[in-house]
């Protein structure tokens, strides 16, 4: 993991963004703070079952509620980033 000021981090931007897309981890600080920058792993939403599929793969409608709620919780949490 790299340390820079803002300042450094400023005139290499460009050339900092390029590592860190491929794996470097950077530590830029600011007035005795620090932001971290580091590539980020998307992950989408999970896709929501229909009653029919439910029934399919689900043993009762407690287990099929449940993956439907943790569905609905996972695309509200990336419209909240």
């Amino acid at each position: 993991m790299k340390t820079l000021t803002l300042s450094q981090a400023k005139s290499s931007l460009g050339k900092i963004a390029d590592q860190a897309i491929h794996g470097e981890t950077f530590l830029i600080k600011r007035h005795g703070q620090f932001i971290l920058l580091k590539k980020a792993e998307i992950v989408e939403p999970l896709e929501q079952l229909d009653e029919k599929a439910l029934r399919r793969y689900y043993r009762n409608k407690a287990d099929a509620a449940f993956e439907n709620r943790l569905c609905r919780a996972s695309e509200s949490n990336l419209l909240e980033d």
